[in-house]
């Protein structure tokens, strides 16, 4: 049986087709192709609504529209396959006019969309030009793409700006052709707050919710040329995409769309910081009002970095955090980045971390801070109950000078912080949408 963890494609309609251009419903490789098409179709956990899932063993690309020009052809075939025997092979020249990709729309007023799958480029085209994993559409405007650059092998991702210039990140330095690999792409649409996240073999290579497009909705997602000059051969096994109207990627039975801090948690969900609890009726709860641990804050803030590629030490750090801890990791990561330092109360004066102490509101300032590279602060602090003498007094400053916290305003008018408030989860969702929204997350 196949298995598959964050697949997926879908397609774009709208395409400015030349007059030599085919539109073939359902093409398929020659009598040759042998597959299995009892096998069961791939299934995926991200959230959202499935609008295909395609494993190619019924030897047919019949949920697709298949655009094919001049020596470009598309088609199912048993030459290579990341499980079971047949792909998706998609093959275009350096001929005049070579085009071949596949599509398939998303249903009306998407404004989310995830696309993933098993791709392996044998054959890459020429120099200054790109062969193109997965391309995001709304209406006949791409506004994201993510391709193999051929004068490089680097993995780019490229936004379009509302006045169609665009901007290039490279996430991984080289792409190996002749090699499977597992590329996933997240992309929710909100015009210059639009959110995409981007994986590469299961790692989060980019993480941003404050790239600009002109977009509020999407159509399609293209897989393959969109354009003469994009020589290559592709094949792309274990295919799944889905979408979501505009609401969280998580639906929260406790946070409703009143709650004060609604659009905070349902940006971390969307972000990939949160998932909350799954019920035994599969409803997820958030529980907003439950104070944070320091371990689960730990958590959050690796998946608010992107949950970058770490391996963490054999020997544990903390003298309570061991290695077979469900936090471990996270709480490494941490460390080594600096952002804690933890207590030196354990045997022997050994590290420790606390992991399921509540995480105060001082200590969530000190988090941020660190997290922002411990920048120069300037200016006093307005809080009543934050002398200048507290041990958090400069992160607490930076935090209220960066608008990221605002306290509570006394009858009187003047400010406290409540430093040594434990931080609800709601709270924790607020603090780190507004660190974002002031210091973009890389």
């Amino acid at each position: 049986m196949k298995r598959l963890y964050r697949l997926g494609i879908s397609g774009i309609l709208g395409l400015a087709l030349g007059a030599s251009a085919a539109i073939v419903a359902a093409p398929a490789e020659a009598a040759s192709v042998s597959c299995q098409p009892a096998t069961a179709t791939p299934t995926d956990s991200f959230p959202g609504n499935t609008v295909v899932a395609d494993n190619f063993e019924s030897g047919t690309l019949a949920p697709y529209s298949v655009v094919t020009q001049g020596t470009g052809t598309a088609s199912v075939s048993s030459a290579l396959s990341h499980d079971g025997s047949c792909s998706a092979y998609l093959h275009a020249t350096i001929d005049a006019g070579s085009i071949a990709n596949m599509s398939v729309p998303l249903p009306a007023g998407s404004t989310h969309a995830y696309a993933a799958g098993w791709f392996n480029i044998t054959t890459a085209g020429v120099a200054g030009n790109d062969v193109p994993y997965f391309r995001i559409f709304s209406g006949p405007t791409r506004i994201m793409d993510i391709f193999r650059y051929n004068s490089t092998s680097n993995f780019v991702l490229r936004v379009t700006a509302p006045d169609g210039t665009f901007s290039y990140t490279t996430m991984v330095s080289t792409v190996a052709l002749n090699s499977w690999h597992h590329i996933a792409i997240d992309v929710t649409a909100n015009g210059s707050a639009t959110a995409a996240q981007v994986w590469f073999d299961d790692k989060s290579v980019f993480n941003s919710s404050t790239l600009n497009v002109s977009a509020t909705s999407l159509s399609s997602v293209m897989l393959g040329s969109e354009h003469p000059t994009q020589k290559a051969d592709i094949y792309v096994d274990d295919l799944i995409v889905k979408n979501e109207p505009a609401t969280s990627s998580y639906s929260f039975t406790d946070v409703p769309s009143n709650y004060p801090y609604y659009k905070e948690i349902t940006w971390a969900a969307d972000a990939n910081i949160t998932t909350g609890w799954v019920m035994p009726d599969t409803t997820r709860q958030f529980r907003p009002l439950e104070s944070i641990s320091r371990e689960a804050m730990a958590a959050f803030i690796y998946r608010y970095m992107g949950s970058p590629a770490y391996t963490p030490p054999a020997t544990p750090k903390f003298a309570d955090v061991p290695t077979n801890d469900p936090f471990y990791k996270e709480v490494s990561w941490l460390a080594e980045q600096g952002i804690t330092t933890g207590y030196n109360d354990g045997p022997n004066g050994a590290a420790t971390f606390h992991p399921l102490d509540s995480v105060n509101r001082d200590a969530m300032a000190a988090f941020i801070y660190r997290l922002n590279g411990s920048p120069a602060v300037s200016g006093t602090s307005n809080f009543i109950d934050v002398p200048s003498t507290y041990p958090f007094y400069k992160e607490i400053t930076w935090l209220a000078s960066n608008q990221i916290t605002t306290g509570w305003t006394l009858p009187n008018g003047t400010k406290e912080f409540q430093p040594l408030t434990p931080v609800a989860r709601d709270a924790t969702a607020a603090f780190l949408y507004r660190t974002n929204a002031k210091f973009p997350r890389p």
